[in-house]
């Protein structure tokens, strides 16, 4: 029997993410292939195999050619050159899908995934000697990393930041009003204007804080399951909003990088 919660998962995010993206996350965060494989069987049809298809492809040439002779008995056309009949029979074949593409899937080290939007790269790792905080940045191709550093540039040249910690600490668990307490001392010591709200991010139970003194910025702070997180732009638009719409925890896990 398939695991139903995997079943579930791979359901809500397959047409996202692809098969092969979420194949490959699921067996690198240690599920078993045959757990993986169920799950993906208890939601994709198998193919037609080949024998089936050679069968469609020759009903479909005879029948072709079946009209052809009665055409031609009637006196109705003349019967087709072979170009012809060649391009009727290829015709009727059944489409074959194209592989899954996840060249545009960023992969975060704590076993969550996004979607990037076209003409997007994403480069990331760690900046601390522990390599527990990691940093990743998403950028239009092209974009010099020289800039990453300047967040007030962000909103100009689409650039956002992503920063990924473990939740545990030695005071306890980091969570959703810690995020807010940290935003808000931040803000306060800025003296800067802003507004914000609540929301949730595929389940991520998470708040924005939008901010346009001393400069134009906004931050979505989320809590996972073991992780949390902090997504930075230059404001509050749909590329924003559509990249934290494909923010999701794929295999979530505490474990420093290597």
């Amino acid at each position: 029997m398939p695991n139903p919660e995997l079943v579930t998962y791979i359901r809500q995010h397959l047409k996202t993410f692809g098969e092969a993206a979420i194949r490959e996350q699921l067996l690198a965060d240690g599920i078993a292939q045959e757990e993986v494989d169920l799950a993906f069987a208890a939601i994709i049809k198998p193919r037609k195999g080949p024998y089936v298809k050679g069968k469609l492809a020759i009903f479909a040439v005879c029948a072709g050619v079946i009209l052809i002779a009665v055409a031609v008995f009637i006196g109705l056309e003349k019967p087709p050159s072979p170009e012809e009949i060649a391009a009727q029979a290829a015709a009727s074949r059944p489409p074959t899908s194209a592989p899954a593409d996840d060249s545009g899937v960023f992969k975060g080290h704590y076993g969550y995934m996004l979607k990037l939007p076209t003409g997007y790269q994403a480069a990331g790792g760690f900046d601390d000697p522990m390599k527990t905080h990691e940093v990743a940045h998403l950028y239009p191709s092209g974009t010099s990393p020289t800039h990453f550093i300047h967040e007030g540039l962000y909103g100009q040249l689409g650039i956002l930041r992503i920063e990924a910690a473990p939740r545990r600490r030695p005071q306890g668990m980091v969570g959703i009003e810690t995020l807010k307490a940290i935003a808000l001392s931040r803000l306060k010591l800025e003296r800067a204007t802003y507004t914000s709200r609540v929301i949730f991010v595929n389940g991520l139970p998470a708040f924005i804080v939008s901010t346009t003194q001393p400069f134009a910025q906004v931050k979505a702070y989320l809590v996972g399951q073991k992780v949390y997180y902090i997504v930075t732009a230059g404001e509050d638009n749909d590329l924003f909003n559509n990249i934290l719409q494909t923010f999701v925890e794929a295999a979530p896990h505490d474990t420093p990088g290597r």
